[in-house]
């Protein structure tokens, strides 16, 4: 049985509690500052040494726990899953239940007093350092570092307790405290932190942080994956690719040595560049880098790199779920990595914003981002209309955001750059979002009807983007089909998908499926109308419509509409026939409409397609 709970042995314990005592020495007569009091603490205008002997008090209490109360713990608290009301556990009694609810009523209140009682004396610091009050950084910076993980350690052990009455807000409320000190640590403290016990500490707590967020994020969207699982899903992304002609090179960068969660690792930042400098004599040259800059569930970048040799130049595409201030990080200390080693470089940059700051990172987003970059060139990107200054960044202490120095090499690209797809992830949270996805989709495609675009997309990826009604996000989405493509997917029936699809007729549904429906719901059509013949004797897979002057098949609709790997999955998965003339005056087969492509459409940047036709 897994024993979430953090506690300290002796030897961790009394490392602590010197920490205490030096403290209390070093900073004990600074009197706590006038802001509202947290609960169970001495308040403003006590000195910090109160706070400090309440909370050595404390520690013994929730730190340093008996065996028979962690094996009592331990028979109640485990991952994953919510507990079992306590009256009821194992059939124990009445009475036997009513006990041990009162242990954990008194066990959450422990914590939560030891948590206050910590947060209140790192907010206390935080005062003076900002005032200027406070002279030894060195110091300074060593003190916060060890209060910040003994806050998130306390923490974390009543999000525990709460996890356990389920009581889901208070989860979420601890969370975000813990990822605030975290990034206080990760930012300035780390650093000042060189000791054997604080980092095993450190690395024990990540471990287990990270198992909680992943049971807390999959109850709550269902929308996380861990690297090894996210890497299988990239692996397969590329094996498809490379069958059907797609773009996409994929690589997932992760340093398991990593020891943040909210900043980058300088370990991960020499494992990208290292990938960015190989792409010189690999081949492709061009690859899309699922970046992660920390540990597990912390942000995943996108990096779409090509190295020109004709320039001799790195041309570097970075897109940003958030508007973080991670991301100036990383493009600053990547750009001063690239110059030390004497190599050209140009880097576009994107906020998608497709999630806000304030929410737990998904590496869904990246990976939907990562295939839509491949598709994209840094010619495009550079367009006039898409350039836009520097833009602000936010953190825990600017929620607003703020302005950085501006990075020489580094240009910046609006959202609407990466196109509709890009632009539908960001799930409206009111009508004022939903009026600016219009406009912004309105920017884009200044001739079209938006609302049936939408309806489109709507329908493609089954999604529910009206802020008045309850929403379907893209990464939920996403994560539902790829759930899918593990085990059969029990919504994939003809019958469910022609309904989808709004007809009776198999022909119209495969043409619409696709146009419209997402990959999987297309790659099903086709194998079940591989072999099938329809009423006038002809197979489902080359079914033309009955328009006047069109008569369109699947494989027409495809390649009018540019959309080269259904193309290939038509002709490969399918057997379409590609010399069926449709019904214009110029009576085109398929080859025909490949023919008259333009020299810049995705149909003649595949490769494998144009084997075939």
């Amino acid at each position: 049985m897994l024993k979430p709970l953090i506690h300290f042995d002796a030897t961790q314990f009394t490392f602590f509690e010197r920490m205490l005592d030096f403290t209390k020495t070093t900073f004990g007569n600074l009197t706590a500052p006038s802001f509202p009091t947290i609960n169970r603490t001495p308040g403003s205008g006590r000195p910090l040494a109160e706070s400090l002997d309440l909370l050595k008090i404390r520690l013994q209490d929730v730190l340093k726990n008996s065996p028979q109360v962690l094996e009592q713990l331990a028979q109640f608290i485990s991952l994953p899953g919510p507990q079992q009301a306590l009256s009821e556990f194992e059939g124990r009694s009445l009475a036997q239940g009513q006990a041990h609810e009162a242990f954990y009523h008194s066990l959450n209140f422990r914590y939560t007093t030891a948590f206050s009682l910590c947060s209140y004396i790192l907010s206390t610091l935080d005062y003076y350092k900002k005032a200027n009050a406070l002279s030894d950084t060195n110091t300074y910076h060593h003190t916060m570092g060890y209060f910040s993980l003994l806050a998130s350690i306390l923490a974390y052990n009543a999000c525990i307790i709460h996890q356990a009455h389920q009581q889901p807000e208070d989860v979420k409320i601890l969370t975000a405290s813990i990822r605030k000190w975290l990034f206080m640590l990760e930012s300035e403290d780390l650093p000042h932190c060189q000791n054997e016990h604080f980092h095993a500490l450190l690395q024990n707590f990540l471990i287990k942080f990270t198992k909680f967020r992943k049971l807390q994020l999959t109850q709550e969207s269902g929308a996380t994956l861990l690297v090894g699982e996210l890497n299988s899903h990239v692996q397969r992304k590329n094996q498809r690719a490379a069958q059907f002609g797609a773009p996409f090179v994929g690589k997932i960068i992760f340093d398991s040595e990593a020891l943040t969660t909210e900043t980058l690792s300088s370990s991960a930042l020499a494992k990208l560049v290292e990938n960015i400098l190989a792409l010189q004599k690999e081949a492709p040259h061009r690859k899309q880098f699922l970046f992660y800059p920390g540990y597990h569930l912390g942000a995943v970048e996108v990096f779409d790199v090509a190295w020109d040799e004709a320039s001799r130049q790195f041309n570097i595409i970075n897109i940003h779920s958030s508007n973080n201030i991670l991301q100036y990080q990383i493009l600053k200390q990547l750009s001063e990595k690239l110059t030390q080693v004497a190599v050209q470089f140009e880097i576009i940059a994107c906020q998608s914003k497709v999630q806000a700051f304030t929410e737990d990172p998904s590496c869904l987003y990246a990976y939907a981002l990562s295939g839509i970059v491949s598709r994209l060139s840094v010619e495009q990107l550079k367009r006039s209309s898409f350039a836009i200054l520097q833009p602000p960044f936010v953190d825990y202490d600017n929620t607003e955001g703020a302005f950085k120095p501006t990075l020489e090499k580094v240009r910046w690209v609006r959202v609407s750059a990466l196109g509709p797809k890009a632009l539908i992830m960001a799930t409206p949270k009111t009508a004022a979002d939903y009026q600016r996805l219009v406009m912004r989709l309105r920017e884009l495609y200044p001739d079209k009807n938006i609302a049936e675009l939408l309806r489109n997309y709507c329908r493609k990826y089954n999604l529910a983007l009206d802020p008045k009604a309850p929403t379907v996000s893209y990464v939920q989405s996403l994560h539902k089909r790829m759930q899918h493509r593990r085990q059969e997917n029990p919504s994939l029936s003809l019958e469910a998908v022609m309904a989808a699809l709004e007809t009776t007729d198999p022909g119209q549904a495969l043409r619409r499926a696709t146009l419209f429906a997402d990959t999987d719901t297309f790659e099903f059509l086709i194998g079940a109308m591989r072999d099938m013949t329809l009423t006038d004797g002809l197979p489902a897979i080359d079914s033309q419509d009955s328009t006047e002057q069109k008569h369109f098949t699947p494989l027409h609709l495809a390649l009018r509409a540019d959309k080269d790997t259904r193309a290939v999955k038509l002709l490969v998965l399918g057997g379409a026939r590609k010399d069926i003339p449709d019904a214009t005056a110029q009576k085109q087969t398929a080859r025909d409409v490949y023919e008259k492509a333009s020299s810049n459409s995705l149909l003649k940047k595949n490769n494998v397609l144009g084997s075939l036709l």
